[in-house]
C-alpha cells in the first residue's frame, strides 16, 4: 500500500484553497501538511491567479526549490502552460470536482513526471474545432466546478450559522444538478472529469510577455506583499505612543499588541482575498463599506478575544465575544470618522487603480503611491486596533481576569487603570471639540502610523468642504473663531508693530535725547565744580 502524499496547497484564493483542503482531507491516501512547518510536502498545490502572475511563480519556486508543484488553474491556455514550464512549474491540473484525477496527477509529479494535459493533449490527438454549443457546455462547466470548491471551502468554516450552512449545501445540490443536466443534454449523458481538455490552444505567444492588464494585476499584487512584509517588520519593532494622547493600545501588554494586530493583519489580507474572489465593482465596494468595517471589526474582535471564551462575573457566565460585538452601533460613526483613506485602500489592493494624492493619479509603481498606501495602511490597522479594545474597556475594564490577561503591568491597580481611562474620555472631548473641527477647516486628516520608535501621529491634505457644511454647535463655534482669528489677527499684528514703532521713536528720539541732554548738562556741572580745585593747587 502506497504512503500517503504530504500536500501542502498555497495560493491567493482562499475559498478555492479551503474547497481543495477539503477534497484532500476526505481521501485517505493523500495528506496536509501541518501549518507549523515541521513536516516538509511531497508536492506542493499552487492555486493560481487568472490571469497568471509569473512573480507569484518565481516566489513558490524559490521558496520550494527542490519540491514539485502543480498549478491548479481554472481555464489553462497554451500560453499560460508555456510559462509555468519556462519557470520551472511541474505541472497543471484543470480545476474539477474529480478528486481521483487530482490524486493521479499528483503522484505523477511526485514520481519525476510532468503532466501538460492541453498541450500534449492536442499534439496526440487533434481536436476539432469545438462549435458554439460545445464551447459553450465546457465553459459553463468550469464557471459551475469553479463554484462548487468556494462552496466546499465555505462550509467548512465555522462560522456560518445553521440558516447560511443549509442554503449553501442547497446551492451545492443545485450546482450539482446542473452540472449532470448538462452532461446530458451535450455529451450523451457521460460526465466530463476534466475540464479545458478540449478547448481551442489560444494564439502563439511569447510566454513571458503579460498583457497591460496582467502586468497591472502583478504590480498590485507585488505591492500588496511589499506592503504586508514591511508591515509585518515594523509590528517588530517598539510600539511606543509617541503621538502625545493616549491610545487604547496603551494599556495591553507588548506582546498582545502585536497579536492583536498581526490578526487584523490577516483578517485584512482575507477581505481582500474576497474581494478579489467575488469580482465586485468599485462601486459595489465603496456601497459595502460600512458593513466591510464591521465584518473586518467583528472577525478581528473575535479572534483576539476567542470565539466562545465565556468570562465568569460574580454569579453570571457571558460570552465575551458576543458581548463586544453589541458595542458596534456605539463605535461605528467614530471609528468611521478616523478611517481615512481606507476606501482608497481597498480599490487600489482590488482593482489596482492608481493612488489619488492632492488630485494627482499617482501609477502603483510610484514611490509616492506606495508611501501613501503605506500610511493608509498603518491608520487602518491601528484605528481598528484601538476600535477593539475600546468596548473592553467600557464594559469589562475593572474585572480581574481581564486585567490579568491583557493589561500592561503599569494598569493593573484601580487607581492607574481609572486614571487612564478618565485621559481617554477627555482625550476623546477635546479631539471631538477641537481637534476634528480645526482639521476639518484646514483641509487636513490625521493618520496614525508606524515609526522606528514607536506610534506617532501626521496631517495629511484631503478636501473637507461637505463635513465643513455640516458642522454645528461648538464645532461651528471653533471653526468661526479660528477664522475670526485669521481675519483679525494681520492687523492686530499690524497695529502693534506700528505702535512699538512710535513707543521706540519716542523713547530714543525725544525722551532719550532729553535725558542725553539732561546728562551732559550734569556733567558740565560738575566739571565747572572741579575746576576751581585745581587752580587752587596750581597756584601752591
Amino acid at each position: 500500500m502506497a504512503l500517503p502524499l504530504s500536500v501542502k496547497v498555497v495560493g491567493d484564493s482562499p475559498l478555492l484553497r479551503l474547497g481543495l483542503e477539503a477534497g484532500i482531507t476526505d481521501r485517505s491516501d493523500l495528506q496536509l501538511t501541518p501549518p507549523d512547518g515541521t513536516v516538509a510536502p511531497d508536492v506542493v498545490l499552487w492555486v493560481a491567479a487568472q490571469p497568471l502572475d509569473a512573480q507569484e511563480a518565481l516566489r513558490w519556486r524559490s521558496q520550494y526549490p527542490e519540491t514539485p508543484i502543480l498549478a491548479i488553474l481554472s481555464l489553462p491556455q497554451r500560453s499560460q502552460l508555456s510559462m509555468l514550464q519556462t519557470l520551472g512549474i511541474e505541472g497543471a491540473w484543470a480545476i474539477s470536482s474529480d478528486f481521483d484525477d487530482l490524486e493521479a496527477t499528483l503522484r505523477q509529479i511526485v514520481a519525476g513526471q510532468t503532466r501538460w494535459p492541453l498541450p500534449q493533449d492536442i499534439r496526440s490527438t487533434p481536436v476539432p474545432p469545438l462549435g458554439f454549443f460545445q464551447w459553450l457546455h465546457q465553459s459553463n462547466l468550469v464557471q459551475i466546478d469553479t463554484q462548487l470548491l468556494a462552496i466546499e471551502g465555505q462550509l467548512r468554516h465555522p462560522d456560518w450559522s445553521w440558516l447560511d450552512r443549509t442554503f449553501m449545501m442547497g446551492r451545492r445540490r443545485e450546482l450539482k444538478a446542473a452540472r449532470v443536466l448538462m452532461d446530458w443534454l451535450w455529451n450523451g449523458g457521460q460526465a466530463t472529469p476534466l475540464l479545458a481538455l478540449a478547448q481551442p490552444p489560444a494564439p502563439a505567444a511569447d510566454p513571458l510577455t503579460l498583457s497591460p492588464t496582467a502586468r497591472r494585476i502583478r504590480d498590485r499584487q507585488h505591492l500588496q506583499v511589499l506592503l504586508w512584509d514591511h508591515l509585518t517588520e515594523r509590528l517588530q519593532q517598539p510600539l511606543t505612543n509617541l503621538t502625545g494622547r493616549p491610545l487604547e493600545l496603551d494599556i495591553l501588554r507588548r506582546d498582545r499588541q502585536r497579536e492583536l494586530l498581526a490578526i487584523i493583519l490577516r483578517r485584512l489580507n482575507d477581505l481582500i482575498a474576497d474581494l478579489q474572489f467575488s469580482q465586485l465593482s468599485a462601486e459595489q465596494i465603496v456601497e459595502k463599506l460600512p458593513q466591510l468595517h464591521q465584518d473586518l471589526w467583528q472577525q478581528s474582535l473575535s479572534d483576539f478575544y476567542g470565539r466562545y471564551r465565556d468570562l465568569q462575573i460574580d454569579s453570571t457566565k457571558i460570552e465575551l465575544a458576543s458581548r463586544l460585538r453589541d458595542e458596534w452601533p456605539r463605535l461605528a460613526p467614530d471609528l468611521a470618522a478616523r478611517l481615512h483613506g481606507d476606501r482608497q485602500l481597498l480599490l487600489t489592493l482590488v482593482h489596482g487603480l492608481p493612488v489619488m494624492i492632492d488630485g494627482t493619479a499617482y501609477p502603483l509603481e510610484a514611490p509616492e503611491a506606495q508611501t501613501r498606501l503605506q500610511l493608509l495602511l498603518e491608520n487602518l490597522l491601528l484605528r481598528l486596533g484601538n476600535a477593539v479594545i475600546q468596548p473592553l474597556l467600557n464594559c469589562f475594564a475593572e474585572v480581574t481576569a481581564i486585567k490579568q490577561e491583557f493589561y500592561d503591568a503599569q494598569h493593573l491597580s484601580n487607581r492607574e487603570l481609572t486614571r487612564f481611562r478618565n485621559q481617554l474620555n477627555w482625550a476623546d472631548r477635546w479631539e471631538q471639540l477641537l481637534d476634528t473641527p480645526r482639521s476639518i477647516y484646514e483641509s487636513q486628516w490625521p493618520l496614525l502610523y508606524f515609526t522606528a520608535e514607536g506610534i506617532d501621529r501626521c496631517q495629511v491634505y484631503a478636501p473637507r468642504e461637505q463635513e465643513l457644511q455640516q458642522l454645528s454647535g461648538v464645532q461651528q463655534t471653533i471653526t468661526l473663531v479660528l477664522e475670526a482669528r485669521d481675519a483679525i489677527a494681520p492687523q492686530v499684528s499690524n497695529l502693534i508693530r506700528w505702535l512699538g514703532s512710535g513707543v521706540v521713536f519716542v523713547l530714543t528720539q525725544l525722551i532719550g535725547r532729553g535725558i542725553g541732554l539732561v546728562g551732559r548738562g550734569v556733567l558740565q556741572g560738575i566739571g565747572n565744580a572741579w575746576q576751581p580745585d585745581r587752580r587752587l593747587k596750581g597756584d601752591r
